[in-house]
């Protein structure tokens, strides 16, 4: 498997810092993409990004050199980065934590993995046959106009300290000429995201210059070969 026409972009909007990473690493035949978003209340938001960036990293590149084993990878490195959170979150004695998506292949197989809003798409022909279901109050909750406008965005599962039970892990069906993009909240939620499923990789950066984001945002682009 082969990526063209990778892309990768993140930004502040009209907050104070970003608190979006972005890691990306290849090992053999195996590659990695993914997106943290950091929360806090407490200005940690950036940090805990960070350590999971660095945390996932880590064990993916100590670890087993085995594509036929991609699920355990994934449940191996985000269960890393959620005891390291927790281990942060005691030394600090504050409450921050991350929510997480991305991509895994290895040979001819591709895996999408989320907790919490990150978002994973798959775009085939300007049509999305993949779109991954955040962990939000708001989809908990079955969102109606009664219910406010504050729960929308509350997530429901994040890199906390307290388990990866809410990991969601699937294997993707890939054609050639597939598109897949890995957005944090501050993406999709915002307008003109329409613009950016169907773009190609020339408009892009025009598109993405052309609208006012007011939270952190990041986004991987890529197509597959």
């Amino acid at each position: 498997m082969r990526y063209e026409d990778y892309f990768c972009y993140s930004g502040k909007g009209s907050n104070e810092k970003n608190e979006d990473l972005i890691g990306t690493h290849s090992r053999g035949v195996m590659h990695l993409d993914f997106i943290c978003d950091g929360m806090s209340s407490y200005g940690f938001g950036a940090w805990a990004s960070e350590i999971v960036m660095q945390e996932i990293l880590k064990v993916f590149i100590t670890g087993p050199e085995d594509e036929s084993t991609l699920q355990s990878i994934i449940r191996g490195t985000v269960d890393a980065a959620d005891k390291r959170i927790w281990k942060e979150r005691l030394l600090v004695k504050s409450k921050f934590g991350v929510t997480l998506g991305g991509i895994i292949s290895g040979g001819n197989r591709m895996y999408a993995f989320w907790i919490g809003d990150v978002k994973i798409f798959q775009v085939r022909e300007h049509t999305i046959i993949f779109e991954s279901q955040e962990h939000s109050l708001g989809r908990a909750l079955e969102l109606t106009k009664g219910v406010e406008q504050a729960y929308s965005n509350g997530v429901t599962a994040s890199l906390s300290g307290r388990g990866i039970e809410k990991l969601a892990i699937i294997e993707l069906d890939l054609n050639a000429g597939d598109v897949i993009l890995i957005c944090s909240d501050g993406i999709w939620k915002a307008g003109g995201f329409d613009r950016i499923l169907v773009s190609d990789h020339g408009t892009l950066q025009n598109i993405l210059s052309g609208i006012q984001y007011e939270d952190d945002h990041s986004l991987v682009r890529f197509k597959v070969c």
